[in-house]
């Protein structure tokens, strides 16, 4: 029997990621179609509103999500968890904030092997716990499904890796046979993936960094703006680099998250920071909080993105929180900075006081 395989989102990562498995995907192992569940919206294309479900089986684009990229005819867009039957292997790309979401998918009705289902985490963010707690979204979910949950985190930007550029990957796995079936699906020539045994650390580098992101982007914003009144260069950004590791080290570290050392030379941290310092959507809001201000800025800013989630906003919310718990946010002066702009003050003053201290 064919390991059918879904896929629970259709954003710009998600997108990605089933065109990624299509593209050379083994029928003889996971059968001839890939289900991507997908939240129903209508869409402007060829000057007509069409639903994008439709797009995305009929016209094979999606063009809110996946502009100018084919759809490989093997992925099937369904609209309701109903339609995810049998299914062998979940990969799960919805932003954290609509993780819950998953408790819909009734496994009985849909003859979900539980004992069977793979279950794979592709988003990054925190969620809170019932008992006001971050957690990490695969942790989440093994709460929420009752069952095991790998994670694939790395130095990926959705576009560039739909373009076909090289990059590599990091997953960790629990079982053997785990690792075996997600090197077919998401090894390509141009995409490498690593393994190493699951750690929930993996994902914890993947939430913080869009932390950093986000001041990196503000730093960059600031460089251009002649109204700012700080001078700020790529000796500023190196510093913002360098101190935001740092926090991320020390938190995954406060947090009781382990192999920190090791798991940060991997894909998922140091590389992961890197990119996402120079390209990505949280970057990309930093670099826009220099336009905007007041108490709407949130708003604002998630209007450029195309219905997409800025997943620092309510990371470094999560975080801050956390720290403020536990009387220790004046030790991680770079996430109270990044809380402060979007979340206190609406603006960048909080930056000039950083970087004056």
């Amino acid at each position: 029997m064919h390991k059918r395989v879904a896929i629970i989102g259709c954003g710009n990562w998600g997108a990605t990621v089933a065109n990624l498995i299509a593209n050379g995907l083994d029928e003889s192992v996971f059968g001839d179609e890939i289900l991507m569940y997908t939240h129903e919206t209508m869409v402007e294309y060829k000057n007509k509103k069409r639903k994008l479900s439709e797009l995305i089986n009929h016209e094979h684009v999606n063009p809110k999500y996946l502009p100018g990229i084919e759809v490989n005819k093997r992925i099937r867009a369904v609209v309701d968890f109903t339609d995810l039957t049998h299914i062998s292997i979940m990969i799960v790309c919805l932003p954290h904030q609509y993780l819950n979401a998953l408790k819909n998918i009734d496994f009985i009705r849909n003859g979900i092997n539980k004992d069977e289902l793979m279950v794979i985490n592709l988003s990054k963010g925190l969620v809170t716990d019932e008992s006001g707690l971050p957690i990490t979204p695969s942790e989440y979910i093994s709460r929420l499904l009752g069952v095991n949950v790998s994670t694939l985190q790395g130095a990926n930007i959705a576009n560039e890796i739909a373009d076909g550029c090289y990059a590599e990957t990091l997953i960790g796995y629990h079982k053997e046979e785990e690792r075996e079936i997600y090197a077919w699906l998401f090894g390509k020539r141009h995409f490498r993936v690593s393994f190493v045994k699951y750690n929930p650390t993996i994902e914890m580098f993947g939430a913080l960094k869009n932390v950093i992101s986000l001041a990196m982007g503000i730093i960059d914003g600031m460089a251009y703006k002649s109204k700012i009144k700080i001078k700020v260069s790529s000796n500023t950004k190196a510093m913002i680099f360098r101190k935001g590791l740092v926090e991320i080290m020390e938190i995954a570290k406060l947090m009781k998250y382990d192999n920190v050392k090791r798991l940060v030379f991997e894909s998922c941290g140091v590389a992961d920071l890197f990119v996402s310092c120079l390209a990505g959507r949280n970057y990309k809001c930093g670099q826009l909080v220099t336009d905007y201000s007041g108490s709407n800025i949130l708003n604002e800013l998630e209007s450029n993105f195309n219905g997409q989630k800025i997943q620092g906003l309510g990371t470094v919310e999560h975080i801050h929180d956390y720290l403020k718990h536990l009387n220790k946010i004046n030790e991680f002066e770079l996430v109270k900075m990044v809380y402060e702009v979007f979340h206190v003050t609406g603006n960048v003053e909080p930056v000039y006081k950083y970087l004056e201290k």
